[in-house]
């Protein structure tokens, strides 16, 4: 049963980010993953280690997302300017408006988390246990769990992965991508109109046809680029912290019980940890 209930899982989170799910898994599930784990071993040096890795990938990914939010933001206004836009469908119309909204929450979201991380105490080895207390927070969640509490939940780490933090950091892309997505159905939407309102052949058919053909084919060449590129990447990954699922559990934490106690508690956690890798 439980099998089941993780396929499906599994099978909901693909659907819920397709048109950005590897990016989703490596720039914020992964990482995220592993700082929790880290975060169990109360190693210090680990902690500031991968914090700083971290920190460095979602800047980059943030400014990413600006630049591309703004290219679709550009592209769907210029659009707008087409004479034949205004015969076309309305749902193509509708999906160029959903583009323009999209991308412009992602702009204003990852400036926001941008600002936000630029707002957070950088990590040294001399920095104080309050400074890394405050970037565990805002990776994974305010509070951390006691002794009892992780032994209730089932989970040898008292920094359990909130899925309200991972939908947080993944936003901004979540929202770029959407904007491109949708950007691109109504374009499919506006060219196949002819065939769509059973127009008589001419000139507008013609421009479908080839449309379909090199969307087609760019859109399979795309789908094969990123499949084997990031299946690249995966076995190394996959490799390095194979170990995560057997020392987290990554259920959902509610972010208001519970009170922060500090990187110092988590020696149980790790005791814990070690006697369930000794046993298996």
């Amino acid at each position: 049963m439980q099998l089941i209930m993780r396929q499906a899982s599994s099978v909901v989170l693909w659907l819920f980010t397709w048109p950005y799910h590897w990016t989703f898994k490596y720039y914020t599930l992964f990482p995220i993953k592993h700082i929790a784990t880290v975060a169990a071993e109360n190693n210090k040096s680990k902690i500031i280690k991968v914090i700083h890795t971290w920190r460095i990938s979602k800047e980059s990914e943030l400014q990413f997302v600006k630049v591309a939010s703004t290219v679709a933001a550009a592209a769907v206004i210029g659009v707008f300017s087409w004479p034949s836009v205004s015969e076309s469908l309305w749902v193509a119309q509708a999906f160029w408006y959903m583009t323009l909204l999209l991308s412009i929450w992602a702009i204003i979201l990852s400036s926001q988390q941008h600002t936000f991380l630029e707002s957070m105490p950088l990590l040294i080895e001399a920095s104080p246990k309050e400074d890394v207390e405050q970037n565990l927070k805002a990776i994974l969640s305010a509070p951390t769990l006691t002794g009892a509490d992780a032994e209730q939940l089932g989970t040898t780490t008292k920094y359990p992965v909130n899925w309200n933090m991972v939908y947080i950091w993944q936003c901004p892309t979540m929202l770029m991508s959407y904007s491109w997505a949708t950007f691109m159905i109504a374009l499919t939407l506006h060219v196949l109109k002819p065939f769509i309102r059973r127009e008589p052949w001419g000139d507008s058919s013609k421009i479908a046809v080839c449309y379909v053909i090199v969307g087609g084919t760019t859109t399979l060449n795309f789908a094969w680029c990123s499949f084997w590129s990031y299946r690249s990447a995966r076995k190394p990954w996959d490799k390095r912290h194979s170990a995560a699922p057997k020392t987290i559990n990554t259920q959902v934490q509610d972010p208001g019980s519970g009170d922060s106690t500090g990187i110092a508690e988590a020696d149980d956690a790790v005791t814990a940890a070690k006697g369930a890798t000794a046993t298996s």
